[in-house]
């Protein structure tokens, strides 16, 4: 991603709503490289019910206003996780199939901006977005 995007790195990071939750993945993590305890996990997390249908998806960047250092963040937040990936997933492949993109393979914020879905993404989440440069 950092390539494509442009910038020297980039970090993805997952959070769960409950602690303990976290903890258990970042502990299972070693041992999910073995197949069976694989196979395992994923047989024993299928049936679980956890957490709520809460989310929230951050973006921050750090870099230049300017001449000014400057720290950009975007924070989506609502519930009904999965009826907002659809409906993200649904809006992409309508412009795919409505609108003439460039050929290959691309990660969506090559093809798409913000301000392209800005106004329905308010309408079905809390969206704010901010930019503070250094004095």
């Amino acid at each position: 991603m950092a390539r494509t995007l442009g910038v020297p790195s980039v970090s993805t990071r997952l959070c769960f709503d409950q602690e303990w939750v976290a903890r258990l993945a970042a502990g299972l993590c070693r041992l999910l490289r073995k197949p069976r305890v694989r196979e395992a996990a994923v047989a024993a997390f299928a049936g679980l019910k956890m957490g709520d249908d809460r989310f929230a998806v951050k973006v921050e960047a750090r870099g230049k206003a300017g001449k000014r250092a400057a720290i950009a963040e975007c924070l989506l937040h609502g519930h009904d996780q999965s009826k907002m990936t659809a409906k993200v997933a649904a809006a992409v492949a309508k412009a795919l199939y409505s609108q003439a993109f460039p050929h290959g393979v691309y990660h969506i914020e090559q093809l798409f901006k913000l301000e392209q879905m800005k106004n329905w993404l308010e309408q079905e989440a809390s969206l704010c977005v901010t930019v503070k440069e250094s004095r």
